[in-house]
């Protein structure tokens, strides 16, 4: 048996297939780009490392493998029984992709995978901010109040014995108008500063 390794850059080949993923999106500023500037800020050691092009190729692509198979399950198990299907919109200049509306409820749907504990409550500020900060974004462009996330948690509750079980607990999430508008307003404003350093650059 003759065993020789091929020839092939897999970082350098996942890296250009990433890209060429991203320029499928509609041009200008897209929400999820918005909240990725602003957590650097934020928590710079938590987000600091989330530029494509210094994660682990494929690290980055195990997430969007799961969102692959993620996208199929909800389809086939929960989002066409539900007559739901992702959908892209545009308020005040900023593109959203949204996974589900359910036009019955008015509630926005947003499915999430993660590998932060099950332990830790879906309203903790301290680890799912930026989930709120997005699904607040999606009811304010939809008009509405309240969002159902569906977090499925990689490696459940962290327990030793529960260690690698993958669980999903999904929630209904009703927010106030205040938080809606006061979450769009720094959405804008992070936008606007994301303008003004582009323009100087």
């Amino acid at each position: 048996m003759l065993v020789r390794p091929l020839d092939v850059d897999f970082p350098a080949e996942l890296r250009r297939y990433q890209r060429e993923q991203a320029k499928g999106r509609s041009r200008g500023r897209h929400l999820s780009e918005i909240i990725k500037y602003l957590m650097v800020r934020i928590e710079p050691d938590r987000f600091k490392n989330t530029d494509i092009e210094q994660v682990n190729p494929l690290t980055l692509e195990m997430g969007f493998v799961w969102e692959d198979v993620l996208s199929k399950v909800m389809a086939e198990r929960i989002m066409r029984l539900r007559g739901l299907q992702q959908t892209e919109i545009e308020f005040d200049g900023i593109f959203m992709t949204i996974d589900g509306y359910l036009r019955k409820t008015k509630r926005i749907v947003e499915v999430k995978t993660t590998r932060m504990s099950a332990a830790h409550p879906i309203s903790s500020g301290r680890w799912f901010r930026h989930w709120h900060y997005q699904t607040k974004g999606y009811c304010m462009g939809m008009g509405v109040r309240e969002a159902e996330i569906w977090p499925v948690f990689l490696n459940g509750s962290y327990e030793q014995h529960r260690f690698g079980e993958m669980v999903c607990k999904p929630v209904v999430v009703e927010y106030t108008q205040r938080e809606v508008d006061d979450n769009w307003e720094m959405i804008l404003r992070t936008r606007d500063r994301m303008d003004r350093e582009d323009r100087r650059k």
